[in-house]
């Protein structure tokens, strides 16, 4: 299973604060972040792993991916992320 590594100098412009819109149809491949990442879900449900465990996630939720936890998201069937 490959791990994506997301570095601060290839994801976020200029090494500041940045914000995106994220459509996931499916699944989302496992990465791991360098940085702090919020993260709000605008629309769809699935779940969230983190490091291997399973977590229900809905429309409205927030949350906050720490450095170097192995993470992704399984959505049912689609999910839309502010990030």
């Amino acid at each position: 299973m490959r791990l994506d590594r997301f570095t601060v100098t290839n994801y976020i412009e200029n090494g500041e604060i940045s914000a995106s819109k994220k459509e996931i149809d499916g699944d989302s491949q496992l990465h791991w972040h360098e940085f702090y990442e919020i993260e709000y879900l605008l629309d769809g449900d699935g779940d969230y792993i983190i490091d291997g465990k399973h977590y229900p996630i809905g429309a409205g939720m927030f949350f906050l991916m720490t450095p170097t936890k192995k993470a992704g998201i399984k959505s049912t069937p689609y999910a839309v992320l502010i990030r």
